[in-house]
């Protein structure tokens, strides 16, 4: 399952940045800066047995991420729409664009999908997991908590990316008309 959440995490937050080039394109630059943000690359493994009584053993290959790439941390769970709060400006700044990131995701999506559990370094991000509408049924791993999804237009709190590009998304979220 980790693997598809991956696959899955990588469309999504490139569906993302498609929309957010599209929009600075069409409507102009905002006044900060777009964090440029990817998932891990990965792979799977089957190993080679040369016994037809052997079982092959599946590996999830990931690149490494490197020391540049800073500490290690948690940007958004998997449970709450609102991004974990950091001193560091640069952190704070990211956080921010990912929970825009689940905005976007889940309008483009229909409401039946974002990416949670966002976490890694300073760009790499790793370990997602996708939270997605019940009806859809269990596609995903145990991370994808169906409260999450079931709370999120009522938790998610705009940001200034979200308030930056509202002109393009049009979802009514609780009393408030954003993006």
């Amino acid at each position: 399952m980790e693997i598809a959440c991956l696959v899955w995490a990588h469309v999504l937050l490139n569906l993302v940045y498609k929309f957010v080039d599209k929009s600075i394109t069409s409507h102009g630059v905002p006044p900060f800066q777009i964090p440029r943000m990817c998932f891990v690359e990965a792979s799977l493994a089957i190993e080679h047995v040369t016994s037809e009584f052997d079982e092959a053993r599946a590996f999830l290959l990931e690149e490494v991420i490197g020391g540049d790439e800073g500490h290690f941390r948690k940007y958004l769970n998997n449970v709450s729409a609102a991004p974990v709060s950091f001193t560091n400006e640069d952190d704070e700044e990211q956080a921010e664009f990912l929970a825009f990131s689940q905005h976007v995701q889940y309008f483009k999506t229909k409401k039946m999908a974002f990416v949670a559990d966002y976490q890694g370094g300073n760009s790499i991000l790793s370990d997602p997991q996708i939270v997605t509408d019940s009806a859809l049924g269990y596609i995903f791993a145990e991370g994808n908590v169906p409260s999450s999804h079931q709370s999120f237009k009522t938790h998610h709190q705009c940001n200034r990316f979200c308030k930056f590009f509202k002109y393009q998304l049009t979802m009514t979220f609780g009393n408030h008309k954003g993006p």
